[in-house]
């Protein structure tokens, strides 16, 4: 029988649901429970069965629907933006003209499923079943789709789509793509040795490029952030992303960037929520590296903080710098995140400064 006290606190209030369901030790039964037209935005549906449901109009706007029972449910112009669907069973279900605008939908699936005229737009398909899906005039613009291939005939507008239905890592750009954690949640673009001496015409491209950032180049900070954002959606470790933030500068006063440009044009590139400027330094320090002095986490745990904490929680984040020298100031960015509700964030460098040998 369906959960009455579930579908009371659904109607009246989402946040006493979420309450609720936090405690409940089992699942919730919303099986054929009319909750058309709800205002159902941010609602935790973890293994909510709602089978043949009706949530047509309903707005689930960034709600949680992991391993939900979606099955025949009836959900014909829902709001279900930024929704998590990971292994969600949603097969006969109906869901023509739906807006999935960045949905996550790992191992999802919508077999046979009425998807016409549906907003893929940006969202992230990563090993979904679609057979015998009806796609007809649906659009997947800006969408990643991995191991997630389309039914034989399906017309979908899938306009700066990446679409690999081989690998579940697919190939990524031809630059020095280095892990430098043994956690596998801080990377790096690319490596060099400063010579701050030597001309622009006496380094490397990159190494030019890197400079050309720091004094604020539009051109070569849009080209970073194309880099970036195709990272990415192509990447299997950074395709859950939904959210990309930047390392504060260390002045006070200096609060817009190279950096926070690059972060806003990965943002709006790749689809994904903007969170440039959560992290705020209310207190200067030496840049890292500077005559060596201060180049552990504290300074930055006393010098900065979260000015979004409502905004964090949940979120899976992409934390952008231009160079590490030894990482203590994104080490220190991360705990601020996490200590806040980040459900996980992996740090990114353009750089990595490497010291000539004694």
């Amino acid at each position: 029988m369906p959960d009455t006290q579930a579908i009371e606190l659904l109607r009246k209030s989402i946040k006493r649901y979420n309450e609720w369901k936090s405690v409940r030790p089992e699942g919730v039964d919303l099986e054929g429970v009319d909750l058309a037209g709800l205002r159902l935005a941010g609602a935790d549906l973890i293994g909510v069965n709602l089978k043949s449901a009706d949530l047509s109009g309903a707005d689930l706007t960034g709600a949680n629907l992991h391993n939900a029972v979606l099955y025949q449910v009836n959900a014909k112009g829902a709001l279900l933006a930024r929704c998590r669907l990971d292994e969600a069973y949603a097969a006969d279900a109906d869901f023509e003209g739906a807006d999935m605008t960045q949905v996550l939908a790992t191992q999802a699936n919508f077999s046979r499923s009425v998807l016409r005229g549906v907003r893929f737009d940006h969202a992230k398909l990563l090993n979904a079943t679609l057979d015998g899906a009806d796609l007809t005039e649906a659009r997947m613009v800006g969408a990643l789709l991995v191991g997630t291939p389309l039914p034989d005939g399906a017309r979908v507008d899938l306009k700066e789509a990446v679409i690999d239905t081989g690998s579940t890592i697919p190939p990524l750009p031809t630059v020095d793509f280095k892990w430098i954690s043994d956690d596998g949640l801080m990377f790096t673009i690319g490596r060099w040795i400063p010579k701050p001496d030597a001309s622009d015409d006496e380094v490397p491209s990159f190494v030019l490029n890197l400079r050309k950032f720091n004094r604020g180049d539009g051109e070569v900070i849009k080209g970073f952030a194309k880099l970036i954002a195709r990272l990415s959606r192509r990447h299997h470790l950074l395709a859950p992303c939904d959210t990309v933030c930047n390392i504060p500068a260390s002045k006070v006063e200096s609060p817009e960037t190279a950096v926070s440009q690059l972060s806003r044009m990965v943002a709006e590139m790749a689809g994904i929520r903007d969170g440039t400027g959560w992290l705020v330094r209310h207190k200067s320090v030496l840049p890292a590296g500077f005559f060596n002095i201060g180049t552990n986490e504290g300074k930055h745990l006393d010098s900065v903080r979260v000015a979004h904490n409502d905004l964090v929680g949940g979120r899976t984040i992409l934390l952008l710098d231009d160079f590490i020298d030894t990482g203590s100031t994104m080490r220190a960015c991360r705990h601020l995140l996490q200590a806040v509700g980040a459900k996980r964030v992996l740090c990114l460098a353009l750089g990595m400064r490497d010291h000539e040998p004694l």
